[in-house]
């Protein structure tokens, strides 16, 4: 597993979506193929850690572990316990079949040493041990207990190489609130490019829907200005329409990125600087009313 992590690690270095984020279409392509090989490289390590999970062990257990698991789970999935309830023996028998596949499996991957310890072969396969059938843990009782961590483990010794630098993005709570003074196109934009950072082009299409909705809306501002002859009357629905649309554009789309980062990453993000993005948003503001301006004289005359 740590040959294929390891290769996995120098794929990303060829197809880092910051490498490619001058040209849009490579982007987009270099963060499709970050998405496949982490699916990749996972079901890779799941298919690896299966007969691990079976004896209730962490990927990389030594021989003594495993046949000592093995042993362990002969012992609780032994059939002769259940002989007086078909249904529940048919089960134990199953789950017995699966530890042992899981255990020969290993055994024919792992150079075993003669020397160490073997598992007991059975004299029978419905033979009780000599211990006292009211003792034996049921097998409900009996889960994969490190399933859970060895899956949290796999994603973070992968993620860990990879979510930091291909997630860097914009605080998207903080995007949504400056989109107060900068208007929801603003924040759409950030958004639009949060999202393909993060492997979803297909929320990013939609912020990218909402971009364009947000321009279209700055424009019905000019509009009103222009076809309103009353100043307190078109600045009134102006600012109306404004305060209207961007409760919309929040509740129904802007807060939905902060609630995606919080669930999946947390805290534990890189977050990009906004020395830039506020700049270009000072600049366009201005150009935005330079032109209303322009249209408001041209219109007068």
């Amino acid at each position: 597993l740590s040959d294929v992590r390891e290769k996995c690690k120098e794929m990303l270095k060829v197809w880092h979506p910051d490498l490619h984020k001058h040209d849009p279409e490579k982007h987009a392509v270099a963060i499709q193929r970050v998405t496949e090989l982490k699916r990749a490289y996972e079901a890779i390590a799941e298919e690896l850690e299966k007969p691990y999970k079976l004896l209730e062990l962490k990927y990389g257990a030594t021989q003594a572990e495993i046949v000592q698991a093995f042993e362990s789970l002969k012992e609780i999935y032994n059939p002769a316990y259940f002989t007086d309830n078909p249904d529940l023996c048919k089960k134990v028998e199953f789950k017995l079949d699966e530890v042992t596949k899981a255990y020969e499996q290993l055994s024919r991957g792992i150079k075993f040493d003669a020397s160490a310890p073997q598992p007991q072969k059975n004299t029978g396969v419905n033979q009780a041990p000599a211990t006292d059938k009211s003792n034996a843990p049921p097998p409900q009782q009996q889960t994969a207990q490190n399933a859970t961590s060895s899956q949290n483990t796999r994603h973070s010794s992968f993620d860990s190489d990879s979510s930091d630098k291909s997630c860097a993005i914009w605080n998207p709570n903080a995007a949504a609130n400056w989109s107060l003074i900068f208007s929801p196109a603003f924040g759409s934009y950030l958004q639009m490019l949060n999202w393909q950072a993060l492997g979803q082009p297909d929320r990013a299409s939609s912020a990218k829907i909402w971009f364009y909705i947000s321009l279209c809306v700055l424009m019905l501002y000019v509009y009103i200005g222009v076809t309103v002859r009353n100043p307190h009357a078109s600045d009134g629905m102006a600012k109306a329409i404004g305060f209207l649309y961007l409760i919309i554009w929040y509740f129904t789309y802007a807060r939905s990125q902060g609630k995606f980062v919080k669930e999946k990453l947390g805290e534990n993000y890189t977050r990009k600087s906004w020395g830039k993005p506020l700049l270009i948003g000072v600049a366009a503001m201005f150009g935005y009313l330079a032109l209303a301006f322009i249209i408001g004289l041209i219109a007068s005359v």
